[in-house]
């Protein structure tokens, strides 16, 4: 398992912290699907300075469509 501790709180990570070494990961409270989110969907119309935590609120569930109900994480990518 990889150490994480090394990565930035997610209430501080912003959208220019992202690299290429990073999953942001969506995961649904209300029906518990999850799916890597690509950086070129979090980054779009987005400024760098913007918060990834943020976005929680305005992301909807692909599966059932739950609006709000959304968590992101950041994760390492495998090596």
């Amino acid at each position: 398992m990889k150490d994480e501790r090394h990565l930035i709180p997610r209430y501080q990570f912003r959208i220019g912290d992202l690299r290429q070494w990073h999953l942001v990961e969506g995961r649904c409270f209300h029906c518990g699907h999850g799916a890597i989110i690509p950086h070129s969907v979090i980054k779009r119309g987005r400024s760098e300075h913007d918060v990834l935590a943020k976005l929680e609120d305005k992301a909807r569930c692909q599966k059932c469509g739950a609006k709000g109900q959304n968590y992101l994480t950041i994760k390492l990518a495998p090596r």
